[in-house]
């Protein structure tokens, strides 16, 4: 009876797979399962996330339009109306559905804008932050949400103006000249680039200016008390 030599023992070995490489195939298939499965998850908590948020789109709108918006001051109607669209505006963003997030914003905007000048700013940041959830999903051959998106983001810019928010403003110039950036229109792009400066200087300024009729005051009132109690 022959002996199997320790070359044919090698081969036989060697053609048969290692524990260690069935244990990373596992793995591997494990981790692709685990991974299909927070996928599948992440995708049932959007939907989620979405039906919650058109159901208070629903609850906001039968606040503008159901009986009792004949019987109720308008900027109270409207104050009610705004919380609802605010949640489903928050809701969107969280199921990464911008188009409705940018809607629920601007309809927000809209309610903020009914309150009256108590309102507007809350108005200009619904209005930012709609513009920027159309930004997400924008494609440059949508002429119709290129309009809203310039149209919202405008807005803002005129009310953070009026507010003097001009960090607010400088930053709105940044995304519309981002949006006009992807548009690949240049002159847009410079104009509100220069802009963004520009509010950025004067806020600089104002900052300065603050600094002096504060503090300076202050050091004078110490350099006089140190001089007469010297």
């Amino acid at each position: 009876m022959g002996t199997v030599s320790s070359s044919s023992r090698r081969r036989a070995a060697g053609s048969q797979p290692s524990s260690s490489s069935w244990v990373k195939a596992l793995d591997v298939e494990n981790d692709e399962e685990a991974a299909a499965r927070a996928d599948a998850d992440a995708d049932a908590d959007a939907h989620a996330l979405e039906a919650k948020g058109d159901k208070l789109m629903s609850q906001a709108r039968r606040e503008l339009h159901g009986v009792w918006s004949y019987v109720s001051r308008p900027f109270i109607v409207a104050a009610r109306a705004r919380f609802y669209f605010h949640k489903a505006a928050e809701t969107f963003v969280l199921a990464n559905s911008w188009r409705k997030a940018a809607a629920a914003h601007h309809e927000h905007a809209v309610c903020c804008m009914k309150i009256g000048r108590s309102g507007r700013l809350r108005a200009a940041f619904a209005l930012f932050e709609a513009g920027k959830c159309y930004m997400k999903v924008l494609e440059p051959d949508d002429e119709e949400m290129t309009s809203r998106t310039v149209s919202d983001l405008e807005k803002s810019l005129r009310m953070f103006v009026l507010e003097n928010e001009l960090v607010m403003a400088a930053e709105v110039c940044v995304e519309l000249a981002n949006l006009y950036a992807m548009l690949k229109q240049w002159e847009k792009v410079r104009e509100y680039r220069q802009k963004a400066a520009e509010f950025h200087a004067k806020t600089s300024d104002a900052i300065v200016r603050h600094f002096h009729c504060l503090v300076l005051p202050l050091l004078m009132y110490d350099t006089v008390n140190f001089l007469f109690n010297v």
